[in-house]
């Protein structure tokens, strides 16, 4: 109990720390609490906002491949646990993947609730696009196997969602998508800044992984034609057209048989030896 107060109050001392630091900032833009309206506030700081956010720090990457992981399951589970054992739950299996993303070189972007989505892609400062070799620092193709590897990895942890969660029913689904993308901080007057990743990458990205399955990897025909010829140790079985919102058809596959090949890290290889994910159909 002690120590549990000790560190609410430490939280409690971080978060008055946090808010005056941005209240200071917010103080820098000369951003007031609306007095009246909405309408006013913002008639009044038009100006000094297009000023001050129009140094937004943005990167370019002319490809990135974005992969998004989501817990099947989690709903049915998350109604029958406390918020604390949710949170406690989700922070031990997630840190398997951020080992994995340290790993496999990939920028883990955010978790939202059961979704965990990571990137693998160089950073290129936007102001410099007009040099096109700066697009070329790392292989296209690097970016895709490396996303592809880390997918295969974290299939490998589904024993380990099934422990933490304590239902043998828990299971994950993936997608992976390639293309082009922005990423910076949008600076906001309303809340803390955040990096982040923009583009229509990272909508298809996201739908790759809803219209996937249970413990399958679905990726998209860009990244397939990234790997298609690459020396990989997995199989890739093309999929079904599937109906994409607000796409239409797309071409998309399943990598299968990643259990014949494990996983590099040594800490939990004995769990995932007792694996046994079968292929996607």
């Amino acid at each position: 109990m002690y120590t549990y107060l000790c560190n609410s109050l430490q939280s409690k001392k971080n978060t008055i720390a946090i808010e005056h630091k941005y209240r200071t900032s917010f103080e820098q833009y000369n951003i007031q609490r609306p007095r009246s309206s909405s309408v006013d506030i913002i008639t009044e700081n038009k100006g000094k906002l297009s000023e001050k956010l129009s140094d937004d720090i943005q990167y370019y990457h002319e490809t990135g491949t974005v992969l998004f992981i989501d817990i099947v399951g989690y709903t049915q589970w998350c109604s029958q646990q406390t918020p604390m054992k949710v949170m406690d739950t989700l922070s031990a299996y997630f840190q398997n993947l951020d080992e994995l993303c340290i790993l496999h070189k990939l920028i883990k972007i955010e978790t939202v609730g059961d979704s965990y989505v990571c990137i693998a892609t160089n950073k290129v400062s936007a102001k410099y696009l007009s040099n096109d070799n700066l697009c070329d620092l790392i292989k296209k193709e690097t970016y895709a196997l490396n996303a592809c590897n880390f997918a295969i990895d974290s299939l490998l942890t589904i024993p380990i969602l099934q422990e933490l969660f304590d239902d043998n029913s828990m299971n994950i689904r993936v997608g992976i998508h390639t293309g082009e993308l922005v990423s910076g901080i949008v600076k906001s007057v309303a809340s803390i800044p955040r990096y982040q990743f923009f583009g229509d990458t990272i909508n298809v990205g996201s739908r790759m992984e809803s219209t996937s399955k249970p413990g399958c990897i679905q990726i998209s025909e860009p990244t397939y034609n990234l790997i298609q010829n690459e020396d990989t140790n997995f199989e890739i079985k093309h999929n079904k057209d599937v109906d994409i919102k607000g796409k239409g058809k797309m071409t998309t596959y399943f990598i299968n048989n990643p259990v014949k090949h494990k996983t590099r890290r040594k800490s939990i290889t004995n769990i995932f030896e007792d694996s046994n994910i079968l292929p996607c159909e």
